[in-house]
């Protein structure tokens, strides 16, 4: 995903677990971690679905090279709020995903979030005294990506006509059997 739709994504999903912007974060920065709670976001893989789809070349020899992507993305919550425990939270999210609002976000932005994984607890006792309530859920996140590509002296069409006449001296000849 490009850096446009990553911030569309952390938006939506700080929106959808009521938390703050600043409580959304990214899982592997070096940073302070933010007071509880707060959720966490790694892309963790990105498959190609399909063959890239090229486009038509245009008068410029320009054409467009389409190509789909799945990607996981792991969404940690931890902490959670006094009446709604991480697993909640996060079953939450993922209904709000499938709302209207969300679908807009997802068209505007040119991604969308297809599947998601179960939502598992994994709730730890940190320094053999204090237990803290975390859970976790990988989304499957579909976008495309598109460049452009200069074919730069593609030949578009061939006219074969009989006879070689006189021939440039830089000519190559590729003689082949029909």
């Amino acid at each position: 995903m490009n850096k446009c739709q990553e911030l569309a994504m952390h938006d939506l999903i700080a929106t959808l677990l009521h938390l703050d912007g600043d409580h959304v974060i990214d899982a592997y920065q070096n940073a302070t971690r933010p007071t509880l709670p707060y959720a966490s976001l790694s892309y963790r893989s990105t498959q190609d679905e399909s063959m890239v789809e090229i486009g038509s070349t245009d008068s410029d020899g320009s054409r467009n090279i389409v190509s789909r992507h799945t990607e996981i993305l792991e969404v940690q919550v931890f902490g959670g709020y006094p009446d709604c425990s991480p697993e909640n939270m996060i079953t939450n999210m993922i209904i709000g995903m499938k709302l209207d609002a969300a679908s807009a976000i997802f068209r505007e932005n040119g991604f969308c979030v297809f599947d998601s994984g179960p939502v598992s607890t994994f709730s730890a006792v940190l320094n053999k005294a204090l237990y803290e309530k975390r859970a976790f859920v990988d989304l499957h996140v579909r976008y495309n990506s598109i460049i452009t590509d200069t074919t730069g002296g593609r030949i578009e069409k061939v006219q074969i006509a009989s006879g070689m006449g006189t021939l440039p001296d830089d000519t190559i000849i590729i003689e082949s059997e029909v």
